[in-house]
């Protein structure tokens, strides 16, 4: 078993923690491309304990920015997606898709002031229908090529669900054949109206598939690939 502080170092992942510094450094699925239309609606998203701001530019172009304005704290979630970025619904305030002040309304033509202004904001590509973000140091590395993310987009079906948990829960209740086996009886029986009987049986991980002989059935799970 973990100690508490082991525990809270391989799970905590906000700004400045170890494991946050480290899951920073690879490319993390944001949301699945058709969530976000060009110049539509935005949508809140958190990532590793960051509160953002996805949305796509009406050339469709996809971005990621810091939820709250720096100049009054409003959401961008009331804001307006415009060409290359977003502007703040409370004082007009523009962000490019890097996080550069473009436009301030209520300062002279002539002023500078924007220039000096920057927001959190980090780089997004689109592959295999699935919006991804970098929020690591400059210098992004290659978006890893999963073969999956390699294919046509028809060819391809993605889905999401929600999990209370950390990632590191996650990560290995998934990939851990052995968690399955361990935590489902070897057999269970169900009676139904009918008189046939099922027995269910696990063997590892993977899709259900059902056979029948007779008055009785097995159920049983066999192995599949793919992500």
């Amino acid at each position: 078993m973990l100690s508490k502080a082991d525990d809270t170092l391989l799970t905590r992942t906000g700004p400045g923690t170890a494991m946050g510094d480290l899951l920073r450094r690879y490319w993390i699925p944001v949301l699945q491309s058709g969530e976000l239309a060009p110049g539509g609606r935005v949508k809140r998203v958190q990532l590793l304990g960051e509160r953002l701001i996805a949305y796509r530019t009406p050339g469709g172009t996809p971005g990621v920015i810091g939820e709250f304005c720096p100049h009054r704290g409003a959401s961008f979630y009331w804001g307006r997606v415009e060409e290359a970025g977003v502007r703040c619904a409370y004082h007009g305030w523009k962000f490019g898709l890097d996080g550069q002040c473009v436009d301030m309304p209520s300062e002279p033509r002539e002023s500078s002031f924007a220039a000096k202004v920057c927001h959190t904001a980090y780089p997004c590509v689109e592959r295999g229908g699935v919006m991804w973000t970098y929020m690591g140091p400059p210098g992004p590395p290659p978006l890893p090529d999963l073969e999956w993310t390699l294919l046509p987009v028809a060819h391809v079906f993605t889905s999401k669900r929600v999990q209370d948990c950390n990632w590191f829960q996650a990560l290995e209740g998934a990939s851990i054949p052995a968690t399955s086996r361990s935590c489902t009886p070897p057999s269970t029986t169900r009676t139904r109206r009918s008189p046939a009987t099922w027995t269910a049986r696990a063997s590892g991980w993977g899709r259900r598939s059902r056979r029948a002989t007779g008055p009785r059935a097995s159920t049983w799970w066999t192995p599949t690939t793919g992500c």
